[in-house]
């Protein structure tokens, strides 16, 4: 079962990075399985260990924002409010 949910996911992945737009959704999520396969082990992290967690979540962070900007391209009325909610709008 979980060789094929990896080599599902990994279909997904190859899927995405064949198409122009779906790049950067790709490299986000590969980050993130990469990243998680190097940090983790059959065993659960401990409390202390948690920040191993931070830098894969650089992957879905890239991926969120690859996806937005693929939505903004295809859909303009959507791009007003997705601009909305970039904390870039504070600034100056």
């Amino acid at each position: 079962v979980v060789v094929r949910a990896a080599l599902l996911v990994l279909a997904a992945i190859v899927a995405l990075a064949r198409h122009k737009a779906g790049r950067g959704v790709a490299f986000g999520l590969g980050f993130f399985l990469v990243a998680h396969a190097m940090e983790s082990s059959i065993f659960a992290l401990e409390l202390y260990f948690e920040h191993r967690n931070y830098l894969p979540a650089m992957g879905v962070f890239i991926a969120l924002v690859a996806a937005a900007a693929w939505l903004a391209e295809r859909v303009p009325w959507l791009a007003q409010k997705i601009e909305s909610y970039l904390p870039a709008k504070l600034l100056p």
